[in-house]
């Protein structure tokens, strides 16, 4: 007998970046589909504003300092609020079935396929997904790159080009060892700090910038996800 799903509340984890795309999400999910959703406990009007709010508070913390991060902290604490409002609206809505969590724009719990699809902690992580790569604004030479959520015990190892995509010739093997043909000329940045947010410092206003993910677990490793390119402002 299957487990009945609950909506996961990971995005009390998820870096600042990827809370507002998981916002933007269940909004799209909530008010698209107004069946099954047809009493949400928010209104769309007041969501969409408060992400909003959200998003303007945290590129004025990421541009200005310590000085903006408490009306940023206020802003995400309510984004926290809403989003915990709906999954548990959700769960009640969904009543254990997956697919009507997933509709409504959260991970599910006991999501086979997920597991299945991240190593689950029994195997090696399959290529990561839904990288997203960003300039801080305001902030010249600086850029922040996430991908989707893992499990705990899992590393995020990230590569960097300048100008050129990375050569189809680079790869990493399943321990994690990332091979570099002989007599290739351009720089790869390898960062390999752990976490799945990545903040990149002193790039080159006016280059455009390619950044790769891989995924390590205690199984093995990833093959490297595609890449995401941005022009550093």
């Amino acid at each position: 007998m299957s487990r009945k799903s609950q909506c996961k509340r990971d995005y009390r984890r998820e870096g600042n970046l990827l809370l507002e795309d998981r916002a933007e999400g269940v909004k799209t999910g909530i008010y698209t589909n107004a069946t099954p959703f047809t009493a949400p406990p928010i209104t769309q009007v007041v969501f969409a504003a408060n992400i909003l709010n959200y998003a303007n508070t945290r590129k004025a913390h990421e541009q200005g300092g310590t000085a903006q991060l408490p009306a940023f902290t206020a802003a995400r604490k309510v984004m926290m609020g809403n989003l915990d409002a709906f999954a548990t609206y959700v769960d009640g809505v969904a009543n254990g079935d997956k697919q009507i969590i997933k509709l409504a724009g959260f991970a599910a719990t006991y999501d086979d396929e997920v597991l299945a699809a991240k190593g689950g902690g029994k195997a090696a992580p399959q290529t990561p997904q839904n990288v997203t790569f960003k300039r801080v604004e305001n902030q010249s030479g600086q850029m922040i790159a996430e991908c989707e959520a893992y499990p705990s015990t899992c590393n995020f190892i990230t590569l960097l080009t300048e100008n050129n995509p990375l050569l189809a010739s680079v790869v990493v093997d399943t321990t994690g060892n990332i091979t570099i043909p002989n007599g290739a000329t351009m720089d790869i940045v390898i960062n390999a700090n752990k976490l799945r947010r990545k903040l990149f410092t002193g790039l080159t206003t006016g280059s455009t910038y390619y950044v790769y993910y891989i995924i390590i677990n205690s199984k093995g490793a990833s093959s490297i996800s595609e890449g995401k390119k941005m022009l550093c402002g």
